[in-house]
């Protein structure tokens, strides 16, 4: 679930135009390197589930409402991490993602989860989105919304007085090893493509950080990046085409200096000369007692 990338629209309008569609093939590719990049944060984990347990009554489960859900990899990952009971409300404009979502719970500690085909905008009809939640959450979402759907995004979450765990979002920094004379050009390039027509892109989780921290919210921010080489080819070959095809969008100028680039990184990846470090962020909001 992501925003839409025409420049047509006010951010209202793009709030319910959520993204392009995001593609099962890329979910699957990155899985793995979004799991190994959350251990990180596994030790903010403790207080997560501290504040969530001070919400349970007897008998009781919190609610968690993924945002941008796809297959449900964020729900793989971080419901077996909760000592807490859970039900989960999974939210993507994509239904057809949806139900790839597999149909056994990732862990006991789930009592139920709902797939919920909507849009951003219907955060603010409870029946619509499962809320209001204890949890709002989502993966590698943020940084693809414009910079007013971020802000209305953390304003919802501090109205309803839910926690919030907002992973990898994108940083904007990225690191190769070795180094090319164009990489800081192409990825200056990159990072001016992913804030066009006003979205949020590497500065997503700062302008969330400071709407949850003007609402009285503890706000903690944990490094979670990507490290990849030759044991994750098929996930570079791929970053790194996407990467270029984006800068040529942005840049034309640039097609004949990035292919030449992009084929040289390839070169190096096959032989095993390679690696990079992917630049994300989790936020992790708490509100105040």
């Amino acid at each position: 679930m992501a925003p839409e990338r025409s420049g047509a629209g006010t951010d209202h309008d793009r709030v319910t135009q959520i993204v392009q569609r995001a593609a099962s093939d890329w979910l699957s590719l990155r899985r793995a390197a979004d799991e190994t990049a959350r251990q990180a944060s596994v030790a903010a984990l403790p207080a997560l589930d501290a504040h969530l347990s001070s919400r349970l009554g007897p008998g009781t489960a919190v609610t968690v409402c993924d945002l941008g859900a796809g297959t449900g990899a964020n729900m793989a990952w971080l419901a077996p991490r909760l000592a807490v009971r859970q039900r989960w409300t999974l939210v993507d404009r994509d239904e057809d993602l949806l139900h790839q979502v597999p149909t056994a719970a990732p862990s006991d500690a789930v009592l139920g989860v709902r797939r919920i085909a909507a849009e951003l905008e219907d955060l603010q009809h409870d029946d619509a989105a499962g809320t209001p939640a204890d949890l709002v959450t989502c993966s590698a979402f943020l940084d693809v919304l414009t910079v007013g759907q971020v802000r209305e995004l953390a304003a919802f979450v501090a109205r309803i007085g839910a926690a919030a765990l907002f992973s990898l979002s994108v940083t904007g920094v990225v690191r190769m090893d070795p180094v090319l004379e164009l990489d800081s050009r192409l990825n200056d390039v990159f990072n001016a493509h992913q804030v066009r027509h006003g979205l949020a892109g590497p500065g997503a989780t700062a302008v969330a950080a400071q709407v949850l921290c003007s609402n009285g919210f503890t706000v903690g921010l944990i490094e979670t990046p990507w490290v990849l080489g030759a044991q994750q080819a098929p996930l570079v070959e791929r970053y790194l085409s996407d990467r270029v095809a984006a800068v040529i969008d942005h840049d034309p100028a640039l097609v004949e200096p990035s292919r030449d680039w992009l084929g040289l990184r390839m070169s190096q990846l096959r032989d095993g000369l390679l690696s990079l470090r992917v630049g994300h962020t989790d936020l992790v909001a708490l509100p105040s007692d």
